[in-house]
């Protein structure tokens, strides 16, 4: 006769055998944690690597890039080089050459002159519309404080008053008897306690008004200056032009100012400007010019009037814009007043000649 196990002892081997199995499971998976740990950071690696190499690779092309257009600079350096050096070696076009230099040489000289009146008229203007607005704001800071101040004594007058009248009142409740009294100390001390704020009040009022004067008077930052306005610029601008024309005259007057303006748009030799002897006098000529231009003085007082004839023709795209349109400032017309109908034309702004468009204000 076989006997059979409790069901309970059957149940109990069952969860014996799971849990062992459940136990192998979980061995085995922290046997394999290490390996998937490293298996994730080879491929955080991979991702960094092939990161890193796209970066290297795109700064190689850039590199190679500027490399080629380097090349390509240098190369075109040499050629104009090689050029240069076979008009020198000719006597006649060496002589060319040396005439295109010379006249570049006037070019540099008039758009340096020219920049250093702009920016002189730059500096002159700003300093005195900072000056402007400094006393501007001086002024209404002294008539904004003198305003504070007088409301503060007024404030004081008021506060006085009112404990004076505090004061009287003290003593008129004093000096009563004690029947009165009893009957007027509720009124009495009503009205004291109101006398009491009102001081209180006209105390944070002044303190009030003693912030808004340390305020002005101390804290207040002064105005920002945020360059020319519209105006100033224009005129900078027609005073500029005004010294452009005034130089142009003075190379017109030696028939070089059409040969600098040529030259600024050639290359040296390409310009025939004749044999040795022509080159020679050309170089005679330039030789003054340029000497000309360093000493010559051009007063304040032509040039105001040369910028009011400007001002008079000139046009603008808008009213925010503060450069001319350069075909209404185009003709050259003398200052002296017998004279206003010789005009001659040169488009000095619109030809860009020396630079002027990088001068002008904006």
């Amino acid at each position: 006769m076989c006997l059979r196990a409790p069901e309970y002892v059957q149940q109990g081997d069952q969860l014996t055998g799971i849990s062992a199995l459940l136990g192998k499971v979980r061995e085995g998976r922290r046997d394999h944690e290490p390996d998937t740990e490293k298996l994730l950071e080879l491929y955080r690696n991979r991702a960094e690597l092939k990161r890193e190499y796209a970066e290297l690779r795109t700064e190689y092309e850039q590199l190679e890039n500027e490399l080629e257009r380097r090349d390509r600079v240098h190369a075109e350096l040499q050629a104009s080089l090689d050029r240069l050096e076979r008009l020198l070696r000719d006597p006649c076009s060496a002589s060319n050459v040396l005439v295109w230099y010379q006249l570049q040489a006037i070019n540099v000289a008039c758009e340096r002159r020219l920049g250093e009146y702009a920016q002189e008229l730059r500096k002159e203007r700003e300093t005195k519309q900072r000056s402007q607005l400094i006393a501007m704001w001086e002024e209404q800071r002294e008539l904004e404080g003198s305003a504070i101040q007088s409301e503060i004594g007024a404030q004081r007058l008021r506060q006085q008053g009112l404990e004076e009248q505090l004061i009287v009142e003290q003593q008129h409740l004093a000096a009563m008897n004690t029947i009165l009294r009893l009957f007027k100390r509720r009124s009495i001390q009503s009205e004291l306690a109101q006398l009491s704020e009102c001081i209180a009040s006209a105390q944070a009022d002044e303190h009030a008004l003693l912030a808004r004067l340390d305020e002005v008077q101390n804290n207040r930052p002064p105005p920002d200056m945020r360059g020319l306005n519209r105006a100033t610029k224009r005129m900078i601008n027609f005073l500029v032009l005004a010294l452009a024309q005034e130089l142009y005259l003075h190379l017109d007057s030696a028939g070089l100012a059409e040969l600098a303006n040529e030259a600024s748009d050639t290359q040296p030799g390409v310009v025939d400007y004749g044999g040795n002897e022509a080159c020679q006098r050309l170089l005679t000529q330039i030789s003054g010019a340029l000497s000309g231009l360093q000493k010559k003085a051009i007063g304040d007082d032509i040039l105001s009037v040369r910028a009011r004839l400007i001002a008079r023709k000139a046009l603008f795209r808008n009213d925010a814009d503060a450069i001319p349109v350069p075909e209404t400032v185009t003709k050259i017309n003398p200052v002296e007043k017998a004279r206003r109908d010789l005009q001659i034309e040169a488009d000095l702004l619109g030809k860009n000649v020396w630079n002027l468009s990088r001068l002008m204000s904006r």
